[in-house]
């Protein structure tokens, strides 16, 4: 079934090849492969693209009992926000490969891994700080409509 999703793998390899090179780094992209001439290289698979933390952020900012109108920007915004920390890991984790390959592993399974989650998270909480702080001005100010009746 992820097969079916391989066009964005390729896509996801090609943008990350792209800033690397404007960064001075070339990579050479095969698909979803990006190599070094150093013999470092890693495949962008589906779980390397941001679609699944992506997706559990706009679920639960959708699934959260805000208004709609402000649901689905938030979401939107979230997606955005997600797939760019997630193309600064990619291209990180190919400079920490190609640079300090024994770093790797522990950048790639432990300290991205965590931003990744603090990410979603920090810009869940965000959100709906600054959406309560909101809604909680909107019902003040209908409390004293209401009751200045």
């Amino acid at each position: 079934m992820l097969r079916v999703l391989a066009p964005l793998d390729a896509a996801t390899a090609e943008i990350v090849a792209r800033i690397l090179g404007w960064l001075g780094t070339a990579a050479q992209r095969d698909l979803a492969t990006l190599t070094d001439s150093s013999g470092f290289g890693y495949e962008i698979a589906f779980r390397c693209t941001g679609v699944i933390p992506a997706g559990l952020l706009a679920a639960a900012i959708l699934a959260s009992g805000a208004p709609l109108a402000s649901r689905l920007p938030g979401a939107a915004l979230g997606v955005l926000f997600i797939f760019v920390v997630n193309t600064i890991r990619l291209v990180t984790l190919f400079w920490i490969g190609v640079r300090f390959p024994s770093f790797f592993g522990v950048a790639h399974a432990a300290v991205w891994q965590g931003l990744m989650v603090c990410s979603v998270v920090g810009f869940f909480s965000y959100w709906k700080r600054c959406f309560s702080a909101v809604s909680a001005k909107g019902m003040a100010t209908q409390r004293m409509l209401v009751t200045s009746h």
